[in-house]
């Protein structure tokens, strides 16, 4: 089932799918492809919910500058309108990035985290600087 929802101020398009415990997947920045076989195989065991980033698929761009803590804070509050408790969260590639930001800022709906592939995130502190020879 393909559906729209409107949370903070804009709509976000979901792909949901399958029964059970709740799983949130972030898609990669290629798109969410609900064709592929994967979301078929993951909805035979959880309650898949696959949203469409915002400019992907039918989920208009956010206004502002939309960055990864806008995509963290937006996926949190989707969590909560859809009362999520004890949900598995998983992300592909950008998705990864976005997972692991909502994790640093709140684990109250999830108890698992998966990262597949994950792009762009920062672990640790900066890098050291090279010594100018």
């Amino acid at each position: 089932m393909t559906y729209s929802i409107s949370i903070a101020g804009t709509t976000l398009e979901l792909v949901e799918r399958g029964e059970g415990r709740p799983l949130l997947f972030l898609h990669a920045g290629e798109g969410l492809a609900p064709e592929r076989p994967w979301l078929e195989l993951l909805s035979r065991r959880y309650r898949v919910i696959a949203p469409s980033h915002p400019g992907y698929g039918n989920s208009p761009l956010i206004d502002g500058s939309g960055s990864v803590d806008d995509l963290a804070y937006l996926y949190l509050d989707l969590a909560a309108q859809l009362g999520f408790d004890d949900a598995i969260l998983v992300g592909a590639c950008f998705g990864g990035w976005v997972a692991a930001e909502m994790m640093v800022r709140s684990t109250a709906r999830f108890s698992r985290l998966v990262l597949v592939d994950p792009l762009g995130i920062k672990i640790g502190g900066p890098p050291p600087r090279e010594d100018p020879a």
